[in-house]
């Protein structure tokens, strides 16, 4: 479904808005993530994502995308620390 969703997406350069609680398939599908914080929902941050495309299921084992995992757990794990700190 993820790579049909893109290769439509792409085929007829349209822009979509796919939400996702899934990190992985927020790097795969996107061509940036953007981090939400809680409500009142805000733009925490947000992170490009330069992988070539198509994107395929064996790109999550390059070191490009667990990279950009890395990268995205850090934010995750700070937008939780504001939270948790505004508690």
């Amino acid at each position: 479904m993820q790579r049909l969703i893109s290769d439509i997406a792409r085929a007829m350069k349209l822009t979509v808005l796919f939400i996702s609680h899934d990190i992985e398939e927020a790097i795969i599908l996107g061509d940036q993530v953007v981090f939400l914080s809680s409500p009142p929902t805000r733009v925490v941050k947000l992170l490009k994502v330069a992988l070539p495309y198509p994107r395929s299921v064996e790109l999550i084992t390059s070191a490009e995308f667990n990279g950009l995992k890395d990268i995205s757990l850090k934010i995750f794990e700070e937008c939780v620390e504001t939270v948790a700190g505004d508690l």
